[in-house]
């Protein structure tokens, strides 16, 4: 659990550039189900820790390193990721409403069913993310790597950028039945998918 000193701790840190307070460094801990809402965890380190079913609502992760960690049905939305490493990272079921993920790496991580209407993914790294399932309607995919993901059933009505995606090869096949789509087909798959709505 972190409690408030950790967190004040963290925030003094953050305020005194490294001066005061200590950095929250958090690997192997039980946060599910906690509630860090409304909470500046820029720059934390949470590795291979459980956030599951917890809620981040409109919280602070920028620049912080979450790798190996699991946020299943997690309520991130309208949270920050800006700049952050998530990778191999679990969001499976998560609710990303409009969360902010400039320029953030999702390598390898699992967002099988998650919903992240309206999220900005500008300049998002998810090279071999499993994307099954997720929507992703109304959200900013500019200049997106998604190359080597699972997309069967993803939904992307009204996204933004999609003919600025980074892609050498998608896999649109059901579960146990992979179906690689390579370059333009991969591009021309996507572009009529976002069509669709």
């Amino acid at each position: 659990m972190v409690n408030e000193k950790k967190i004040e701790s963290h925030k003094s840190w953050l305020d005194s550039v490294g001066q005061h307070g200590e950095q929250l460094c958090l690997t192997a801990v039980d946060l599910s189900k906690q509630d860090i809402s409304n909470t500046d965890l820029s720059e934390a380190v949470i590795l291979d820790s459980s956030l599951d079913m917890a809620n981040l609502m409109d919280s602070n992760l920028s620049n912080s390193n979450l790798g190996f960690s699991s946020f299943k049905f997690s309520n991130l939305t309208r949270a920050s990721l800006v700049k952050a490493e998530a990778n191999r990272t679990n969001f499976e079921k998560a609710i990303m409403v409009n969360c902010n993920a400039f320029r953030t790496t999702f390598i390898e991580s699992n967002f099988e069913g998650a919903d992240l209407t309206g999220a900005n993914l500008e300049s998002t790294l998810l090279t071999g993310a499993n994307l099954e399932n997720v929507i992703l309607n109304d959200s900013n995919l500019s200049n997106c790597s998604i190359n080597g993901c699972r997309v069967y059933g993803i939904k992307l009505d009204g996204v933004k950028g999609i003919e600025t995606i980074s892609v050498d090869w998608i896999d649109v096949g059901e579960k146990g039945n992979p179906e690689k789509l390579m370059g333009k087909d991969a591009v021309e798959w996507l572009v009529r998918r976002a069509k669709k709505g």
